[in-house]
């Protein structure tokens, strides 16, 4: 079969690759679509520690199941499905405390494991949710959707509140549709590319260029940190108001300087938020139905399998927001 994989640093092209043999209690999926994300590119300049070549890249993605290991099973077969793609151990404490998306080895489709950027994909079973009639191209959006939607629950945000979100990017944009969904008051998001600028232009929110205006300080009751820089995290203590949230998203690759001084004396609370579970995944495939994503501002770009190196170019040269791969 035709995949995208990952060869080394800088080496990500088109592949043949034999069929996934399914394990117990695995499903093989026909991908409709697949999604690149910041992981990917990570992935593909060699910088993601646990990612070892030659791997098959991708975790956002939808299909056909076409058939599974287990006849207790055989229900599945022939439905149209996304799948979440952790993998956790089911033993450790937060599994058996039912968090299994924060498990202690947790693992990822397309990271620890081959990915959905082929014609065909391995995946567990209980892992799969039927996403009946939904097109293909937004069901390939409920796995970053689910992202926004469990980062929004983490936060708590109350109908009417001021909020704003700090980088426009996939994740970024998506919160803010989510917190339009959920009812909160003015929703600002910052961010520097015109190009980003244009698309959030379409969304029911106030677009602020960081490069040019401030947002006061004191005033946001929620802060949602998506860009992973110093000055965004500085950003986010300073214009939450006094017993604000701040709602950490980004995972900067390198560890960075908090002003913990103000964090206490302004009573702060700061949430860490990380991927997302089955209740999440539900509620996207939901709001996808329902029509309250607008995912034109999201697709710029839907490109054959074998031009998947180009369409993470696109994504790195600040280009696009989401591309999504069709075998």
């Amino acid at each position: 079969m035709k995949a995208l994989v990952y060869h080394g640093p800088g080496d990500v092209r088109a592949t043949d690759m034999p069929l996934p043999v399914l394990k117990p209690g695995e499903a093989l999926i026909k991908v409709a679509c697949s999604g690149i994300c910041g992981t990917d590119l990570t992935i593909a300049s060699g910088k993601h520690p646990r990612a070892k070549a030659p791997l098959i890249l991708g975790h956002e993605f939808c299909g056909e199941v076409v058939s599974v290991h287990d006849e207790v099973d055989r229900h599945w077969v022939g439905k149209r499905v996304v799948v979440e793609p952790l993998l956790s151990c089911g033993y450790c404490r937060p599994c058996l405390e039912g968090n299994y998306h924060v498990c202690e080895t947790l693992g990822f489709l397309g990271i620890d494991v081959p990915g959905s950027m082929a014609e065909y994909v391995a995946a567990p079973v209980h892992r799969l949710y039927d996403i009946g009639d939904l097109a293909y191209e937004k069901a390939a959006l409920v796995e970053p959707l689910a992202v926004a939607v469990h980062d929004v629950r983490r936060s708590g945000v109350k109908v009417g509140e001021f909020t704003v979100v700090l980088g426009g990017g996939t994740i970024g944009q998506l919160i803010c549709q989510v917190l339009v969904a959920a009812g909160a008051g003015e929703i600002i998001v910052t961010e520097p590319s015109p190009f980003r600028q244009r698309l959030l232009a379409q969304l029911p929110v106030k677009v602020v260029d960081p490069s040019r205006e401030n947002i006061p300080a004191n005033t946001a009751d929620v802060v949602f940190e998506t860009a992973g820089v110093t000055v965004a995290v500085d950003q986010a203590v300073n214009i939450a108001r006094v017993r604000g949230t701040i709602v950490q998203i980004s995972l900067p690759k390198e560890p960075i300087p908090v002003d913990l001084m103000k964090v206490a004396f302004k009573e702060l609370n700061i949430v860490g938020c990380r991927v997302y579970n089955r209740f999440d995944y539900q509620a996207a495939i939901q709001l996808l139905r329902s029509g309250k994503i607008n995912t034109d501002t999201l697709i710029t770009h839907i490109m054959p399998l074998e031009k998947g190196a180009q369409g993470i170019e696109l994504i790195k040269k600040g280009e696009a927001i989401k591309v999504l791969l069709q075998p």
